[in-house]
């Protein structure tokens, strides 16, 4: 079985996921990981074309102490969409988790 790495996921105003995904690779600083979306509360779409939606599968970069991460897109017959680069507060590692922050980072003393 492929290691996992707990990934926890904020979104303003106080949207929180959490799961765990398939570690590919381990670097230290970049992590490269396996997952599916999943809660998307509407796909996106480019141009009229829906590029991500739930059920699609990610491979993501995470950049740990970067502000943003990349995530290759397939969707659910495993046919490329294309990249997405996700701009975050931060990226933070603590041994086999992630918490990323995507919006105004948290106060002083606030996760």
């Amino acid at each position: 079985m492929p290691p996992k790495i707990h990934l926890i996921y904020r979104r303003i105003p106080n949207r929180v996921f959490e799961r765990d995904d398939e570690v590919i690779a381990d670097l230290g600083d970049v992590i490269v990981a396996r997952s599916r979306f999943e809660g998307m509360l509407a796909p996106l779409r480019v141009n009229g074309v829906k590029v991500i939606d739930n059920g699609y599968t990610m491979v993501y970069f995470a950049f740990v102490g970067e502000n943003y991460d990349i995530l290759k897109v397939y969707d659910e017959e495993g046919d490329f969409k294309g990249l997405y680069i996700d701009v975050l507060a931060y990226t933070r590692r603590e041994h086999l988790r992630l918490s990323k922050w995507r919006g105004f980072p948290p106060r002083r003393g606030r996760a």
